[in-house]
């Protein structure tokens, strides 16, 4: 035993001396280089090489690069970290050094087809062993077992556009050969990421596949073929049998013929396991039995796919989406493969209410053409509980049934330009629930489908027993799978004699309107106790979202009610984009005149959007607009125009957002009055006009301009039987009140006024009588409901001075000595110059905190 023993260590020593003899570490990169460049058709550089002795024998080899054909120099063809060579210990004996078993940790491959469709890999295939050299070379390739991790390739098609990266790629087996050369192989691989982009049918591309494969196989000399005696591929949980063959492998066009065959599929398992990228795309559970007998069988290269033959089956399908019933039931299918087409036949399936069958066809090559026809019936209210409710506040479809047949013909990579063909078809469909009070009807539609478009015409809809009828149509219908996407275009009509929102909705409290609310929000007041959000909300007032089309609504109705609002004879167009809705020159009765409007209000889900209003009032009465869209009611009445323009932004409650609004415009109040109020009555009893109630007026008008929360009026003209005033300041919309005034009071003020001036008064009266004319300068401050009134002496004796004077000297004239003093005199009691003596007196002997100004009395 001994002597065995010996005898193995001294043949162990002995092949050690051997294995150094023949490798000399020094030389070792230099001399594996040509060996590998030839064995692999490429220049091989290795950055070092080590030996390797105990406990057996190999060869290491460092950061071994394989360089590229010329036409692709820039990158290698590939780099490993390190190569592991394990020698076979016999041949070491004759001084040979024959590689049994390689590792490749790390390598990385990169596969290229340049513009003109050449490649980079389609030469490297292992030279054969006849050209290895003699058989006394000291170094031999004769590898019987691979081993590769951490891998990963790359491949990159500048024709087509298709990439493809595997990730984590391990490849282990068996490798023999023959003496005729045949290869012999025994391979277990695997992937662990994969993914690829595949245009035109998947040009954002799918990621996360794994794959595994296990195949036994035979390769002919210089691997020109590859014959699969037995192998199974799985993808993502689906495992299929392969077997076949491959030839021209060396050639950048391969011939497949290749088998593959699976029984019994669960189509929820696939669906589970694919990679997520994927799987977010389908929009529902889905499930059912996939049988699979396939043969691929043509020419595999640049531009070129081989034919795809055989069936594809699927029984007792279904869909579902998330935890509601199903969608599709007893769904069946074949799909026949024949040559570059899939054929679909079979294909029905129950859905809620009714069922559809269909048929088609799918180019399996690099256009990816289909058609399909589909063809059904079903009960509306239950297809539409499936597969969701009309979006009008928790309305949905009632009864009613849906028809439809429709042909369609494109290209997966290219569905945004699918041709349609056919129809869709309502049949006495009615819509209740949700805020309608009273259904919604269609008793007959159809929808014709003619290319990209869908037209409709005449399409009678009975809403809360009010019919409208609409036509129109809707272009680029799938312009949303366009890469780019694209919005679908409306064109479209709506005629009718009314459209009662309050019949169809329900009524409301008449008199809150959205102009009331609106006010409420600029004042920062509440409106009847409440807050204007509120308000808004139990109207359920909310600005859209992004719109699903864009195009054109021409509007055509006799009225439209919801009150407190009613527009009669409306005539308008209503443009539509994604962010924004335009209203285009509207025009509408209402308040007993005739208004227009044109604006813009964009959409989206932000806090404030921007809008823009154009409205134009003419002949309408002031009262009722007053009393639906301000905060002073029935205050003012009269025939009003009123031009008005307004921008600024909207909240998501379409509530203007204060300090942004501005606005300019103009009003013309004809033949009113004004009711009693606080501010009025104060001023009339501030001119000692006590006995008027109401201010009645020919005319009022005045340019106006909105900004920062104020109603700025530049230069307000009002004519009235009492007296003729001018305005000039500023109204907040809270009620803060900043105005100049200069009144021009009537005969029966002046007199009042003068009625204790003796001679001086007498002269001033004759003046007024004959047609002179004397103005109070006011100042106007504090809120509508608790004014303040003030004289401005300066201004009025500037406007008075002159008519005092001449008055006076006409008044010498006539023998009255004292005229002109006892004139100035009443002037400075009208101004308050004699007042600004006995203001502290009169302050004195006033009630704490009321001076004779805050009870809006004349100083003394």
């Amino acid at each position: 035993m001994a002597a065995l023993l010996a005898i193995a260590l001294v043949a162990y020593l002995a092949l050690i001396v051997v294995f150094r003899a023949i490798v000399d570490p020094a030389s070792l990169a230099d001399r594996a280089e040509p060996h590998i460049s030839s064995a692999l058709n490429r220049r091989v550089s290795i950055g070092s090489a080590d030996l390797q002795i105990f406990p057996r024998p190999q060869v290491r080899l460092l950061r071994l690069r394989i360089e590229n054909l010329p036409d692709f120099e820039g990158t290698p063809l590939a780099t490993v970290d390190e190569v592991l060579l394990r020698p076979r210990l016999l041949p070491l004996l004759r001084r040979r050094l024959e590689i049994d078993r390689v590792r490749a940790v790390g390598p990385r491959v990169l596969l290229q087809v340049d513009g003109e469709g050449r490649t980079n890999f389609g030469d490297f295939v292992p030279a054969s062993r006849e050209g290895q050299g003699s058989v006394d070379a000291p170094l031999a390739l004769e590898i019987s077992g691979i081993q590769l991790v951490d891998g990963r390739i790359g491949y990159r098609d500048a024709v087509s556009g298709r990439t493809l990266q595997a990730d984590g790629l391990r490849l282990e087996g068996a490798v023999g050969r023959d003496a005729g050369g045949t290869l012999s192989l025994d391979l277990d691989s695997g992937v662990e990421s994969l993914r690829f982009a595949y245009p035109p049918a998947w040009p954002r591309g799918l990621r996360g596949l794994r794959i595994e494969a296990v195949l036994k196989a035979v390769a002919g000399p210089e691997m020109r073929w590859i014959q699969i005696d037995e192998g199974a591929a799985t993808i993502n949980g689906l495992t299929v049998d392969v077997i076949g063959r491959v030839d021209s492998v060396r050639s950048p066009r391969r011939f497949l013929d290749l088998a593959l065959r699976g029984d019994e599929v669960d189509l929820s398992d696939l669906i589970s396991a694919l990679p997520d990228s994927l799987r977010a795309t389908v929009p529902a559970d889905l499930w059912g039995d996939l049988g699979v007998d396939v043969t691929i069988r043509g020419v595999l290269g640049p531009g070129e796919f081989p034919g795809v033959d055989g069936m594809v089956t699927l029984r007792s399908g279904g869909m579902r989406r998330g935890q509601e019933g199903p969608l599709l039931e007893e769904l069946d299918a074949d799909i026949r493969l024949s040559g570059a087409v899939a054929e679909f036949s079979g294909v029905r399936a129950r859905l809620p209410g009714g069922e559809i069958t269909g048929s088609g066809s799918l180019a399996m090559d690099t256009t990816l053409a289909f058609e399909a026809s589909v063809e059904g019936r079903a009960d509306a209210g239950e297809l539409a509980g499936a597969f969701g409710t009309v979006d009008l506040d928790g309305a949905s479809l009632s009864r009613g049934s849906v028809r439809w047949n429709v042909a369609a013909e494109g290209a997966l990579g290219r569905l945004a330009s699918t041709r349609l063909a056919g129809d869709l078809g309502l049949d006495a469909v009615e819509i209740t629930g949700g805020s309608l009070v009273r259904p919604v009807e269609v008793p007959s539609a159809v929808v014709r489908l003619e290319g990209t478009t869908a037209r409709w015409d005449g399409v009678r809809v009975v809403a809360a027993g009010d019919p409208v009828r609409t036509s129109g149509r809707i272009s680029d219908l799938l312009g949303r799978l366009a890469e780019a996407p694209r919005t679908p275009a409306l064109d479209a009509s709506i005629q009718g004699a009314a459209l009662d929102f309050d019949a169809l909705l329900g009524t409301s409290q008449q008199e809150i309107g959205y102009g009331r609310i609106a006010w409420a929000r600029l004042a920062d007041r509440l409106l009847q106790g409440r807050a204007p959000e509120e308000w808004a909300a139990e109207r359920e007032f909310r600005r859209p979202g992004l719109l699903p089309v864009t195009g054109r609504v021409t509007v055509q109705l006799d009225s439209v009610l919801r009150l407190p609002y009613r527009l009669d004879r409306v005539r308008g167009l209503l443009l539509l984009g994604p962010d924004r809705v335009v209203l285009e020159d509207f025009r509408f009765g209402t308040y007993g005149g005739t208004g227009s409007a044109r604006g813009t209000m964009r959409l989206g889900d932000v806090d404030a959007e921007p809008f823009r209003l154009e409205m134009s009032l003419k002949d309408v009465r002031a009262e009722q607009y007053l009393a639906q869209n301000t905060p002073l009611g029935t205050l003012v009445s009269g025939t009003l125009d009123l031009d008005l323009t307004l921008e600024g932004s909207l909240d998501r409650m379409v509530l203007p957002v204060t300090q942004a609004l501005a606005g300019v415009g103009r009003f013309d109040i004809r033949d009113g009055r004004i009711e009693p109020n606080p501010l009025t009555d104060g001023l009339l009893r501030f001119l000692r006009l006590d006995g008027a109630r109401n201010l009645r007026f020919t005319r009022w008008s005045a340019p106006l301009i909105i900004d920062r929360g104020l109603i700025v009026l530049d230069g307000s003209n009002f004519a009235g039987s009492e007296l003729v005033a001018q305005l000039q300041g500023a109204l907040g919309f809270g009620g803060s009140v900043d105005l100049g005034a200069l009144v021009r009071p009537d005969s029966t003020l002046a007199r009042a006024a003068t009625s204790a001036a003796g001679a001086a008064g007498e002269v001033i009266d004759r003046y007024v009588r004959a047609g002179g004319a004397l103005e109070l300068a006011l100042r106007l401050t504090g809120t509508a409901t608790n004014p303040r009134f003030q004289l401005d002496p300066d201004a009025m004796e500037r406007s008075t001075q002159s008519v005092i004077e001449g008055a006076a000297a006409k008044a010498r004239e006539s023998g009255e000595a004292k005229a002109k003093e006892r004139g100035l005199e009443v002037l400075r009691g009208l101004t308050g110059q004699k007042g600004r003596d006995s203001a502290a007196t009169a302050r004195d002997s006033a009630p704490a905190g009321k001076t004779p100004e805050a009870e809006g009395q004349l100083l003394p």
